[in-house]
């Protein structure tokens, strides 16, 4: 959990809370593995794979990255820039935008919209500006998306653009109405 700036965690038998890390302008937190948690921090310019045992952890400066999550089959953040979704390799620092498809298969404008998640390594689900949250047909090889369909809409969003809900490891989905 967080408090301010500072990343903590708690076992779940209880017992005293630990702080992992000592974070300034934290933009995401994201459990990859029982083992390891990820923090961008930094106003989305620092990313920190920590380990809550207390084990070695580690951090890569990064290309901004507002509301990033993990995407584990591509080692890659994809991230909110602008209300577009971009892909951070934080290994090499490359950032690259996933794009619509036009009808002849070519690269159109970027795609818009918040709180993306890469599903199956094939899909891209994301919230809409009206609070929809939409799914598209994904090709990582290419970043290209095809058409996006409507999930359901109502789920909330917060002012900066985060929407709450998630995907649990089944395909469940979560969300807060808003």
């Amino acid at each position: 959990f967080q408090i301010g700036g500072r990343i903590m965690v708690v076992p779940i038998a209880g017992g005293e809370a630990r702080r992992l890390l000592d974070g300034q302008a934290v933009m995401a937190i994201q459990w990859l593995s029982p083992t390891e948690l990820l923090v961008v921090d930094l106003d989305g310019n620092r990313l920190t794979w920590l380990d809550p045992e207390g084990g070695n952890s580690r951090t890569r400066p990064i290309a901004r990255c507002a509301l990033g999550m993990w995407v584990p089959e591509l080692s890659q953040l994809i991230c909110s820039y602008n209300r577009t979704a971009q892909l951070i390799d934080p290994e090499s620092g490359a950032r690259s935008a996933i794009r619509l498809t036009k009808p002849d298969g070519t690269p159109a404008g970027l795609l818009v919209g918040t709180a993306f998640r890469v599903v199956d390594r094939r899909y891209l689900v994301y919230l809409g500006a009206d609070g929809s949250l939409l799914a598209t047909r994904y090709d990582p090889s290419t970043q290209l998306v095809q058409r996006s369909v409507t999930l359901t809409t109502g789920i909330r969003r917060e002012s900066i653009g985060e929407g709450q809900y998630d995907l649990t490891a089944n395909g469940d989905l979560v969300y807060a109405p808003g």
